[in-house]
């Protein structure tokens, strides 16, 4: 009896480990498919976010694909609604155009492209370097990192300004293509460059273009990487990324030379300026350092005249770009505040006179050197505090007065040797 009892009370206390122990492992083995579960019902749902992304890109792409076709439709129906007015602008003179806006699309005689306000980039930055052709691409995109949205476009004469995020952008339309990008804080500017064109980088702050089209972009307060066909620029506050592209020109040794001069001086902050001036026309004109400049031009005496001032005291170096019917350079007179300066003969003479600043016995001097189209003066001024500079021996604007008056005076004498000869042959 004490045997069946103790063996009763033994199993009793056995079972319920044995339940426990059973009981734990099937638990066990519940938590590890749930576990096993929830993985792949994780994976499940990367997969549908990785799905809904790509959906998302694929529409944002075929969106801005559907844009830039319309962007492109419009700018060549403007280039054929403005084809006869380019033509007249382009036989009057060689070195400054006209822009032209509408819809989000910029024309003018030399550059053309669009703006997209609603993705905050620049499309098909093209130069034309014959008019009312499609002209070359140079950037498919300009863009600025993080930014979605552009202003509005407004055009005063030859340039086209606007804003993507904290960078201003300004567009010049001459043979230049000059494009100025200046920031307000840190920003990354990213060039799309055509496909074609090879890359190549000249220094720490200068990259060429090259395909045919040779261009320049000359970085101050950045720096850059290349990645195929994509620039990216990182600038400081105040940073400036510029574009120049080359114009197409005959050979001729003395202007390339000059062009060299000239994106050299503007790469090392020695030109701090340029302004472009055509008889009749506008002035066109962009500050490439901290340089105040206001100009104007007198058709009736010929005469331009520059005032210019800056915060900055070091002395630069101001390009005037004029064309052939606009400058009489064998009665060219330059006057720095009243003062007449003298002509040198080089760019190095030029220099070396802008160089005299740091003693205080800097030398307002000129040059002048050919360029397509016409000339530019270079003028030294050795020192900043505010200037007067005038321009003289541009050729005179012949006003229908005058032509009248002349054609009387030679119809006067004519009749007076008609009279006289009769009078002899009497």
């Amino acid at each position: 009896m004490k045997v069946a009892m103790a063996i009763i009370v033994g199993l009793a206390l056995v079972l319920p480990v044995g339940v426990t122990l059973a009981a734990a492992k099937e638990s066990h083995e519940v938590s590890e498919n749930e576990e096993q579960g929830n993985g792949n019902g994780g994976k499940d749902q990367d997969e549908h976010s990785r799905n809904v992304t790509e959906i998302e890109e694929e529409r944002h792409n075929e969106i801005e694909k559907e844009r830039h076709d319309e962007l492109e439709e419009e700018r060549h129906e403007m280039m054929e609604e403005k084809k006869e007015e380019h033509e007249n602008m382009w036989e009057e003179h060689h070195h400054i155009g006209g822009c032209s806006y509408q819809n989000g699309t910029i024309v003018g005689v030399f550059v053309a492209f669009s703006v997209d306000n609603q993705s905050g980039r620049m499309f098909d930055y093209t130069l034309r370097y014959t008019p009312n052709t499609n002209g070359t691409a140079l950037f498919t995109t300009v863009s600025v990192a993080g930014v979605g949205v552009a202003s509005t476009p407004t055009v005063h004469g030859a340039v086209a300004r606007f804003v993507l995020g904290n960078v201003s952008v300004a567009a010049h339309d001459n043979p230049t293509g000059l494009l100025m990008l200046k920031s307000e804080g840190n920003n990354t500017v990213v060039f799309q460059v055509a496909s074609g064109f090879e890359i190549s980088a000249t220094s720490n702050h200068t990259i060429k273009l090259n395909n045919g089209a040779n261009g320049t972009i000359i970085i101050s307060r950045g720096n850059y990487t290349v990645d195929n066909q994509t620039i990216t620029i990182t600038l400081l506050d105040e940073g400036k990324a510029l574009f120049l592209a080359k114009p197409e020109q005959e050979d001729d040794e003395e202007k390339d030379d000059m062009e060299e001069e000239f994106e050299e001086g503007i790469a090392h902050g020695t030109i701090g300026a340029e302004v472009r001036v055509g008889n009749g026309r506008w002035i066109d004109k962009e500050s490439f350092t901290n340089i105040d400049v206001d100009a104007a031009y007198d058709n009736a005496t010929g005469t331009v005249t520059l005032n210019v001032g800056s915060d900055e005291e070091a002395g630069k170096v101001l390009a005037i770009t004029v064309d052939n019917e606009t400058l009489n350079q064998g009665a060219l007179k330059v006057t720095y505040d009243g003062a007449e300066i003298q002509l040198v003969d080089n760019w190095g003479d030029l220099v070396a006179a802008l160089k005299k600043s740091d003693t205080e016995n800097g030398t307002a001097v000129y040059l002048v050197r050919p360029c397509e189209g016409g000339y530019r003066v270079f003028i030294a001024v050795p020192h900043f505090s505010d200037h007067t500079i005038t321009i003289q021996g541009m050729a005179e604007v012949i006003k229908p007065v005058a032509v009248y008056v002349v054609l009387g005076a030679i119809a006067v004498v004519i009749i007076a040797a008609v009279v006289l000869f009769r009078r002899r042959k009497e």
